[in-house]
């Protein structure tokens, strides 16, 4: 009776390795299928290239991702997890730094990066925030002092820069840590054109300058504790008083339009 015992405790020992190993192979015959029309369909592991090291899995239904999909490094750390509703197209997504915290996290819709994402540092204090439609920035996107800031320390703005159609446009403003003004200048269509100015800790007027097609232009000035210094350009080139004063007479007598402000 006893070695009965044995051999039967034998063979279900074996028959459970059998059926592991075959439940192994019947679920990777399941993974990476496509349909009559080409479209992948259920469970999908893919790899980096020549190598058994996972870059996503997840799960596709006709062809778009369904639910939850994690994507790795190389090295097996989760950089991504994404989780697609392919009815509405809205991929809710996470990324995440090599100490497992959260990098940055927002909203793809068809694709496209769309409404607020949310950028952080490795110690989880929020460095940016920035808005998007239909993949194009929109928005302010504001920037922030991270450094000796904690989780629990209200955010400091640190740089904010208006953008539409996913191009810098308009006003847009740099400060100090105690959130006074440290530089203010205008962008249109992603280039530098109107008033420079940067300011001293204190709000004091450090220089002010005028810039067209992200080029200095006409005339600067810094402000000194002796007084005021002037600068002189020509479409970003730095020239003497005088030749820039025979460039706006030679201007003026053939009715050449300076592109200064008025």
């Amino acid at each position: 009776m006893g070695t009965f015992k044995t051999g039967s405790a034998k063979m279900k020992k074996i028959t459970g390795i059998l059926l592991l190993i075959l439940g192994t192979v019947f679920s990777y015959a399941q993974q990476n299928q496509v349909d009559s029309k080409g479209r992948k369909q259920g469970d999908w592991v893919k790899y980096y290239p020549n190598s058994k090291h996972i870059e996503y899995k997840g799960t596709f239904k006709d062809d778009k991702p369904t639910g939850v999909f994690y994507y790795y490094e190389y090295d097996g750390t989760v950089k991504m997890v994404a989780n697609h509703n392919p009815v509405t197209g809205r991929s809710e997504v996470y990324f995440y730094h090599d100490n497992k915290a959260v990098k940055a996290s927002g909203i793809f819709r068809n694709m496209k990066k769309d409404s607020v994402w949310t950028y952080y540092s490795n110690t989880g204090i929020i460095s940016k925030r920035e808005t998007y439609k239909n993949g194009f920035l929109e928005g302010m996107v504001y920037s922030y002092y991270v450094n000796n800031m904690k989780k629990t320390s209200p955010q400091k703005v640190c740089e904010e820069i208006p953008y539409k159609g996913g191009k810098k446009n308009g006003v847009a403003k740099e400060y100090y840590i105690d959130g006074t003004l440290k530089k203010e200048c205008i962008y249109k269509d992603d280039k530098l054109t109107g008033t420079y100015k940067t300011y001293l800790p204190g709000g004091v007027l450090e220089s002010e300058s005028y810039f067209y097609n992200n080029n200095r232009h006409g005339v600067g000035v810094f402000h000194t504790a002796s007084g005021k210094q002037y600068s002189y350009f020509i479409y970003g080139e730095k020239v003497p008083q005088d030749d820039y004063k025979k460039w706006l007479e030679k201007c003026a007598q053939n009715k050449v339009n300076t592109n200064l402000p008025k």
